[in-house]
Formats: C-alpha cells, sequence, structure tokens
C-alpha cells in the first residue's frame, strides 16, 4: 500500500496545554484543585514547507480534540498535572476520518522562590497511547491502495522540564508569566514511529509569555506569545505525520477570556494562530472550555 507522508503540524498539538493551563507559578494548595474540559477545532488549507514556503496543494484539513486538564494539590508546594486529549478526530478532504486517545500527559510542578516574583518548575512525561499510524484510505478509491496517516499520537515518551516565573500587580487587577521548557525527546517506543530512523528525535524547547487584565469583576482577558522549535537542525527521515515529529517551527499569540462565577465554576474561549512556521498547516484555532476551581 502506498502511503503518502506529509510533514505537517497543527497549532491544536501545542505541548504542555497551553490553551488550557491555568496557574502560572502559583501553587495549589494540598487538597485544592483545577479541572477544566475542553474543546480544540482547527481548520487550514495552508500549508508551510520546511524552508517555510506556503503552498496550498495538499487540500483542506481539520481536527477536533476532546480535552481533560487538572492541576491538584498534592503536598505542600506542589501540585500534581493532568492533560489527556480524550478523543481526537482527524480529517483531510477525500479520505477517510481518524479518531482515538491522543497522547496523555502527567506531571508535577513545585514551588522554587515564593514571594512576589514567584517562581516554580516541574516535568511533565507524554505516554505514548495515541495511534502513531492514523492510516486513512481514500473515499475514492474502492481498492484501498491510496492511504494517508492521520495519526492521533507519536509514538514516543517524552521529557518535558519546564519552569515559570509570574508576578501579579495586586491590587491593580493584571499579572504576567513567563515560561519556558525543554523536551528531552526519547528513541520511540511504537514500532511505526521507530522505522523512521531508528525512532530518534530532535529535541525541542518553547517560550512563553502570557499576562492577564480583569476589566469587570471574574472577568479576564489573558494573552500569550509563545515560540516553538527544535533545538538543534532537524533531520530528514524522521518521524513526521500530521501534527507529530521532527521539525516543527512557530511562533504563535493567543488571546481569549474566562468569566468565573462565585462558585467557582467558569468558561472560557481563546483564539490563537501563528507565523513564522515551517512544517505546519495554519489556521485559526478556536478552544472553548468549562472548569471548576475549589
Amino acid at each position: 500500500m502506498v502511503r503518502s507522508r506529509w510533514f505537517v503540524t497543527l497549532i491544536v498539538l501545542l505541548i504542555a496545554a497551553v490553551s488550557v493551563r491555568a496557574g502560572g507559578a502559583w501553587i495549589k494548595e494540598r487538597g485544592k484543585g483545577y479541572a477544566k474540559a475542553a474543546v480544540t477545532t482547527l481548520g487550514a488549507d495552508r500549508y508551510y514547507l520546511a524552508d517555510g514556503a506556503l503552498t496550498d496543494s495538499l487540500g483542506t484539513i481539520s481536527t477536533q480534540t476532546f480535552q481533560l486538564y487538572g492541576e491538584f494539590g498534592i503536598a505542600d508546594k506542589m501540585e500534581l498535572i493532568v492533560n489527556i486529549p480524550v478523543w481526537k478526530i482527524n480529517t483531510t478532504s477525500d479520505f477517510e476520518t481518524v479518531s482515538g486517545i491522543g497522547d496523555p500527559l502527567i506531571g508535577f510542578k513545585t514551588s522554587i522562590v515564593s514571594g512576589d516574583w514567584p517562581v516554580a518548575g516541574g516535568l511533565l512525561v507524554g505516554i505514548p497511547l495515541g495511534d502513531p499510524i492514523g492510516e486513512a484510505l481514500s473515499l475514492g478509491d474502492p481498492m484501498g491502495v491510496r492511504a494517508r496517516q492521520l495519526p492521533t499520537g507519536d509514538g514516543e515518551l517524552d521529557a518535558w522540564v519546564f519552569g515559570v516565573v509570574s508576578h501579579s500587580f495586586w491590587p491593580d487587577p493584571v499579572y504576567v508569566s513567563f515560561e519556558a521548557g525543554y523536551n528531552f525527546r526519547s528513541i520511540a517506543v511504537r514500532d511505526f514511529t521507530s522505522s523512521f530512523d531508528g525512532g530518534n528525535f530532535t529535541n525541542t524547547y518553547y517560550l512563553q509569555l502570557e499576562g492577564g487584565y480583569e476589566p469587570l469583576d471574574r472577568l479576564w482577558i489573558i494573552g500569550r506569545f509563545r515560540r516553538y522549535a527544535p533545538a538543534a537542525t532537524p533531520v530528514d527521515g524522521r518521524y513526521a505525520f500530521f501534527g507529530l515529529g521532527e521539525g516543527v517551527t512557530y511562533n504563535a499569540y493567543f488571546i481569549g477570556g474566562v468569566y468565573t462565577l462565585e462558585s467557582g465554576l467558569g468558561f472560557s474561549l481563546d483564539f490563537s494562530s501563528a507565523f513564522g512556521v515551517r512544517n505546519i498547516y495554519a489556521g485559526a484555532n478556536i478552544v472553548a472550555g468549562v472548569s471548576y476551581e475549589w
């Protein structure tokens, strides 16, 4: 069977649940927590090649992700972080839809420095539960000899080390946070992914600046800028299918709002897009969520 290989990624697959993360460098007290259910959707027909050139010859693509995220205080100055892409639905022109669980992230964040400028750090481990193949047959080919890969996971066990510093300008309703992370990408643990250059990957990093402002009581407007890139020159021939794998580069901006009731129930809506990208399908990315904090 002939497979059509795509070197692409989607903004919705950003590491560490960028659109749903809550706490900055402020750690939940023991027994306190934050949980969120979110739906992410992206539709795009613009693809940027490895050299940054734009093409629209690969057709349209869409993806939806149903996601659960939580931060839970488990000890003094330490919280558990869980992010589960419960179900992903990947669709592209003239091919079958592929759906399934993604790769969950689980880890912790701990306080390093307290005070007006708190600093926290942590570790997130990506668990390879998603399907790294995601084979979709052509709808116009009854013999099934054409297919594309629309995977829901990358087949690797990776580890993100990250740090964040935050500051509240209280009594002014304004805060800022700066975050940085580095992904030690391990060799792949799934056979299909391992068939590409032995399952090796180039490590990646991200830098993120976030700010929030409360114009009305309980309504926060939040903006973010994020840089994501390989930590070294990407290697040709490594696993890189539909939003996962080698050589992804982008600069993304996010704008959104969250309104929280006195009960702790919250409602949020975020929008994001990107520029300066490589190996990526680009388009409007929208995240709608419902959260609860206690």
